[in-house]
């Protein structure tokens, strides 16, 4: 006995190769074969939802910045053209893929970053690579967020204080 579920355009449809199947027998395969299907489809939404998403913080660190995409663009492009001039540091600036659209399409996460654009958003931001890539800005509770709203003054006190709860004593 063989039995052949097909889905076309939303609709399963189940045929039978022999005929001394049941009606019934036939149509609680299909359930089940439906059933397997829903679930195999629902995992692979699941797995696209996990990941789904750039997997960086680029957009939030422009928007953190106050800048444009457009206006990110035009201040890494000046940042190249002031490291040839000053350092003469041999850049292919139209290699670098700093255009408005490029960068759009790197922050929705449809296009894959280099080391390189990271260095140069990164200098433009304000911030170092890692946090491009690890830490949202826009999280008021992130510890870094916290941190950053610490006087300079007082950052030695509140790390004594952060290692103290590390390690279980006292700072």
């Amino acid at each position: 006995m063989f039995v052949r579920i097909q889905r076309a355009k939303g609709v399963m449809v189940v045929s039978s190769m022999t005929t001394n199947m049941r009606p019934t027998h036939i149509m609680r395969q299909a359930h089940y074969a439906s059933d397997a299907l829903t679930a195999v489809g629902s995992m692979l939404q699941n797995m696209r939802m996990t990941t789904s998403g750039p997997g960086h913080f680029l957009k939030q660190w422009r928007q953190h910045a106050g800048l444009s995409q457009q206006a990110a663009c035009e201040a890494g492009i000046a940042l190249m053209e002031d490291r040839v001039v000053a350092e003469g540091e041999e850049v292919d600036i139209k290699r670098l893929g700093l255009t408005q659209g490029n960068l759009a399409r790197i922050e929705n996460g449809k296009t894959p970053y280099n080391q390189r654009l990271l260095e140069i958003l990164a200098e433009v931001y304000r911030t170092d690579v890692a946090s491009l890539i690890m830490r949202n800005p826009e999280d008021p509770e992130g510890i870094w967020s916290i941190y950053d709203q610490i006087p300079a003054s007082q950052r030695p006190v509140a790390l004594k204080m952060l290692s103290g709860l590390k390690t279980g004593t006292e700072g």
